[in-house]
Formats: structure tokens, sequence, C-alpha cells
């Protein structure tokens, strides 16, 4: 579900869909409009020919595209930072499926929406209905951050850092592949056909995890033992999520206990923020850039290029796994690296 999230929905597979999203009424009338008023301001110097028109039509369409993406990715990301609030503490008690399942649905219910999107040639804000609920959902921000609590369930200290970066390997080997099938498939299929796959993807990760992956018996029996006070331990699970376990859940960024980890915490909050902004804004802002001059690259060496990128993302990661080895490297070293 990551790497389907990651390498389609959230930046790839969805740039080639901005080509075909600069074709639909809503920004052609938005760009007529505009290179209209372009005429109006320079008739009087007639300078303006077919080809002026054409770039100036290109250039505006193209701003729209890109803020209309960090939009869609914005109405995703914000939601899913309040969702992964709530759902990762509820998962401390319910098990970790909650946290596993919730987001490949989510990332399912979107990929139909931008399918339906394509074939009814509807308005581009019809997008950002599917993008919410993908975050209501948990989006790749909760499956990641369950996949990382799992994880930690069933390793040990020792080797749990090498565990994390195994995880970003197995991911990243994915995305290569993606990375480039998806550029095949919008190149000679199209772009309903990429969503297609995408639903299959996310299908075929919920049935697994719900039937093959077995729960962290281990964290719940720790949370009921040292963790979950008198009071939790009377609440039935069907209720967990009330208006006092949701308190509960965010008490942990506000108030302070004798290890002095709250400043901690919204550290990492604001670096992860920070980190994944400026991700979601650069990505996009890239696409655009190769798909003009003077690269002019189609979706097949779009995906090659996300390729190769991811590629050397797998190298970093196995050199830092194999350093930290070696020499030692703390976690917050490796957070430094990174």
């Amino acid at each position: 579900a990551n790497i389907l999230t990651n390498s389609t929905l959230n930046g790839k597979a969805l740039n080639g869909y901005k080509q075909q999203a600069q074709n639909t009424a809503a920004f052609d009338d938005y760009s007529d409009k505009q290179v209209n008023k372009h005429r109006k301001n320079n008739i009087e110097n007639e300078d303006t020919n077919d080809s002026d028109v054409e770039l100036t039509k290109h250039n505006l369409v193209q701003s729209s595209a890109l803020l209309w993406m960090i939009g869609l990715s914005s109405c995703s990301l914000i939601p899913s930072f309040f969702s992964t609030l709530l759902i990762g503490p509820y998962s401390d008690i319910t098990g970790r499926k909650i946290a596993l399942v919730l987001p490949p649905v989510g990332g399912l219910l979107r990929a139909l929406s931008c399918i339906i999107n394509i074939h009814l040639h509807l308005p581009l804000w019809t997008l950002l209905p599917g993008a919410f609920v993908e975050g209501l959902f948990g989006a790749w921000c909760t499956f990641f951050t369950g996949t990382v609590a799992y994880i930690s369930d069933i390793t040990s200290t020792e080797y749990r850092s090498f565990a994390l970066v195994i995880l970003d390997v197995v991911i990243l080997i994915g995305t290569l592949i993606t990375s480039v099938a998806s550029g095949y498939i919008i190149n000679l299929l199209g772009y309903s056909y990429m969503y297609l796959t995408v639903c299959i993807g996310f299908s075929i990760t919920t049935i697994v995890i719900v039937i093959l992956v077995p729960d962290s018996q281990k964290r719940q029996e720790d949370i009921k033992s040292e963790i979950m006070t008198k009071e939790t331990r009377q609440i039935p699970k069907s209720k967990l999520m009330t208006m006092e376990n949701i308190k509960r859940s965010v008490r942990i960024y506000i108030t302070d206990n004798d290890t002095n980890r709250r400043w901690k915490l919204l550290m990492l909050l604001l670096l992860m923020a920070m980190h994944n902004l400026g991700d979601v804004s650069v990505g996009d802002s890239l696409t655009y850039a190769l798909l003009n001059q003077p690269f002019c690259f189609d979706s097949v060496l779009i995906g090659y290029y996300n390729a190769v990128y991811g590629s050397m993302q797998l190298i970093g990661a196995l050199f830092l796994a194999q350093t930290k080895r070696c020499l030692h490297l703390t976690d917050g070293m490796l957070l430094l690296i990174g």
C-alpha cells in the first residue's frame, strides 16, 4: 500500500493525469479567458501571434494544474495528520490491523473517484472529496505509522533500526517497478487503466492484511499491564472512539511525564511536517519542469526518471544500514544524515 500510494496517488502516476487535466473543459475555459485578456492587453502593440497565444495558454494551464495538485495533496495530507493521531493510539488497544487496513481502503476509494472523474469528464473540484476521504482513512501516514509500530512490536531494540531500513528498501524496490510500469501503462493504455491497476493493488493489499497478517498481541498485553489505567480497562473496545479517548490520544502531545518526551514529540512532528510539505511541492514542480523544454519528457521517461531517483535512495538506504552497524551510529545520527 505504501508503494502504490507513493508511486501513483501521491505524485507519480497522478502527475501523468495532470496532462489529461489540461485538456478538460474547466482548464480550457479558464485558459481561454486568460488568453483573451492577454490579447486585449497587447492588441495595441500587435505583437501577439498564434505561437504566443499557445505558449501563454500552455503556461497558464500548467501553473493552474500545479496549484490544483498541491491543493489535492494538501486535501489528503492535512486530514491524514489528524487521523494518524487518533488511529495510532487506538491501535495500541485494539491491535495494529486497523492502522493497516484503513489506508488502502481510503486509497481504493480515491482511485475509484479518479476513474469516475475521467470517464464522466467532471470538473476538477470533484477530485477533492476523494482526496479528503483518503486523508480521513489515514493515507500513507497512518499506514507507515502502523507498519513501524508493528515492527516495533515484533522486533527487539537491537535490530529494530535495521528492520526499518529493510522496510524502506522494500518500498523503494516496489517504487522502482511501479514507476516504470505506470509510465508504460499511461502511455499505452491510458489513465483509467492506471487507476484500475491501483484499485487492484489496494484490494489485494486489504485482503492480504485481513486474512494473512496476524495481529501483534504482545503490544496489547503490554498496554494492559503497563500503560492502561483502571479506567481504561473498564471501557469496552466498541466504545474506545469516544471523546474521552480522543482527548487521551491528544494529551500525549500536550502534557508531559517524567521522561520529558513532549518537546521531542513536538519537534518530530514539526520536522515531519516540514519534510512532507517540501516533498509534495518539489515533486509536483519537478514533474512540470520535466514535461517542458528542454526536457519534454513523456510519461514513460518520467517513470524512468522516478525509478533512477528511487534507486539512488535505495543505494543510500543500504549504505546507511551498513554504516550504522559498522560505526555504531545512533538513531539520532541516522536521522541527521537522512
